[in-house]
């Protein structure tokens, strides 16, 4: 939690705060360097694309937002970003061993249910605020009780292995293609080693994404060995479910996939693969 602040609506309790700076994901789990904010056109006409960098706006200790209360922030930084952190050193570790295999085979030992908690946590602070109803009320229940299990079965939470591409930050939107009548309603966001994805009601269209929601099963003090075939996938546009390479999106055409309510934007990091040697123990933020 840094120094910045300003008043307005946490995104997770809904309440008129004065809102603390969130590093997303905790600065604990890696997120504690450069980070280069990069605009869609910023990516496509001037970065990897054509062989070079893409420019944009640094942050230099991470990414994050001024989103979240003093309570919420300090409560779920307390009781669930360990559980991330050493979810995303192991990655890490996996990533480097493998050099990026298409698929890897991940076996640890994880707290599942703080885990999860931690991952919804994120996508609060991120679109909390464009949550409502039934969906915003039990993500807000489920990350502010520590010991509740079972997430709504209409919520339902994916993990894949990010392969090189920037930072994706997709908030709620429905993605579809007209020609098969398939649609997705949900959010995504990367950073390195993992993406996630929260769909509401729908599942995603590409059958590559793993899913953890049944990590709500367990309970909190539960350390479990997981073990989960993790497909490595590209992030190089900001579209809900989009996982073309370079290759694919040159030769193939998706005009017929739509988005609804889209204004994302794209993140990409440069600094930030480095693998910590420090032991990460519960309670640890």
């Amino acid at each position: 939690m840094g120094k910045e602040s300003k008043s307005g609506i946490c995104s997770i309790c809904s309440r008129f705060r004065i809102l603390t700076y969130e590093h997303i994901p905790p600065a604990s789990a890696f997120n504690d360097c450069r980070v280069v904010l990069s605009t869609v056109n910023q990516y496509w006409n001037f970065g990897p694309g054509v062989g070079r960098k893409a420019p944009g706006r640094q942050l230099q200790r991470g990414f994050g937002m001024t989103t979240l209360c003093e309570a919420c922030n300090g409560f779920t930084g307390r009781v669930y970003a360990f559980a991330l952190a050493a979810w995303v050193k192991r990655g890490f570790e996996l990533l480097e061993r493998r050099n990026l295999a298409p698929t890897i085979e991940f076996s640890t030992l994880l707290y599942p249910l703080p885990l999860l908690k931690q991952i919804l946590t994120m996508f609060l602070g991120l679109h909390g605020r464009e949550l409502g109803g039934p969906v915003k009320s039990h993500l807000r229940n489920f990350v502010l009780n520590r010991e509740m299990k079972y997430l709504d079965p209409t919520l339902r939470v994916w993990t894949y292995f990010v392969a090189p591409g920037p930072l994706r930050n997709t908030p709620p939107v429905i993605s579809g293609d007209v020609f098969t009548g398939k649609f997705t309603f949900g959010s995504e966001f990367s950073f390195p080693p993992f993406g996630y994805m929260l769909t509401i009601d729908s599942v995603p269209q590409d059958n590559r994404l793993t899913e953890i929601s049944y990590f709500s099963r367990y309970s909190y003090h539960d350390l479990k060995s997981i073990s989960l075939r993790l497909n490595t996938l590209p992030t190089h546009t900001p579209f809900l479910g989009d996982t073309r390479s370079f290759k694919d999106m040159e030769g193939t055409s998706k005009d017929h996939m739509v988005m609804l309510d889209f204004n994302g934007s794209l993140n990409e990091t440069t600094d930030c693969q480095k693998l910590s040697r420090q032991a990460i123990k519960p309670g640890k933020s």
